[in-house]
């Protein structure tokens, strides 16, 4: 069986490609190309993903995409506008469509695949994009004494230094570093570090050795909690962090794993006061992200598993 991945898009979306490499190359009866571009640092994600699956493969450039070649094709992002509507209709029974977004944004194609459970699509079928971007014993071996809490995308940036100092009792004895493509604030306080557009590699190295990911609620952006995902959130169980998410948030994704929390910065219910430990559950992470990996290779299974026998 022949598969294309196909990522028309520059700058985003990249870490999408993680889970499902992971799934395909353990699959030993698929054969599979990426299509995506290596320009404006495609080729970092390239590189780390070789070297974090022990592969060598290259990508293709999307522009010499030929739908004919393929038995399946699977789009990274449905409303990748390069993946045109005349390709949707034609090939429409072998795209496998990953959706972002709780509605349908373009023409319905014969299987799609959410990114997470969506209460308002109930029908759809989802998988979290997560994989084991590092083993329980490498992470545990990776943590050290110092508290670490990492922000990542744009969506999760402290609004201030005091939205931190609110949350966490012992803020002094913890390091924040905050991942995002554009950083507007200035955050004083020696403990807070920014990282604006790192390449993969650098934010991956931060995020191996967080103890926790921080998600934040933003008022005028309702998609996170229940229209779509913050891509945090399958990273910080690729990579065993313990999640922390605004209690808002908590009630659609349902973690067994993760720690709620109330602010009155930006939900405005209450505030929490938490105190971390070094001493994260490793246990309970890992086996929640064994219960989505399983879940991610029951779906994606079910679509492509009459065919596995064609070569």
């Amino acid at each position: 069986m022949r598969i294309a991945v196909y990522h028309g898009l520059e700058y985003i979306h990249y870490e999408m490609l993680g889970y499902l490499i992971e799934y395909i190359k353990n699959m030993y009866m698929l054969k599979f190309n990426i299509y995506a571009k290596i320009i404006n640092g495609g080729i970092d994600w390239l590189n780390y993903y070789n070297d974090n699956f022990n592969i060598n493969m290259s990508w293709k450039n999307p522009d010499l995409f030929n739908p004919n070649n393929y038995d399946y094709i699977i789009l990274l992002t449905d409303d990748d506008m390069t993946f045109t509507n005349d390709w949707l209709k034609k090939y429409n029974n072998k795209i496998i469509m990953i959706n972002h977004f709780h509605k349908n944004r373009r023409i319905l194609t014969k299987y799609s695949v959410g990114t997470r459970f969506f209460v308002s699509n109930p029908s759809q079928k989802w998988a979290l994009p997560s994989y084991i971007g590092i083993n329980k014993n490498d992470k545990l071996k990776t943590l050290t004494n110092k508290i670490i809490v990492s922000c990542i995308g744009i969506q999760n940036r402290p609004p201030s230094t005091l939205f931190l100092r609110d949350l966490f009792i012992n803020f002094d004895e913890i390091e924040f570093n905050i991942i995002a493509r554009y950083i507007p604030h200035k955050y004083n306080s020696n403990n807070i570090y920014t990282y604006t557009n790192p390449p993969p590699q650098i934010m991956f190295n931060i995020i191996k050795k967080s103890h926790y990911i921080l998600c934040i609620d933003i008022p005028h952006n309702i998609n996170s909690k229940s229209n779509s995902i913050s891509g945090s959130i399958p990273l910080s169980f690729s990579y065993g962090c313990n999640l922390i998410l605004p209690e808002i948030w908590q009630k659609y994704y349902n973690f067994k794993s993760s720690i709620s929390y109330l602010d009155n910065h930006v939900q405005n219910n209450g505030q929490s006061k938490l105190t971390l430990s070094k001493n994260i559950n490793l246990d309970n992470i890992y086996n929640e992200l064994y219960e989505l990996i399983n879940h991610r290779n029951n779906v994606f299974n079910n679509i492509l598993i009459d065919n596995l026998w064609i070569t």
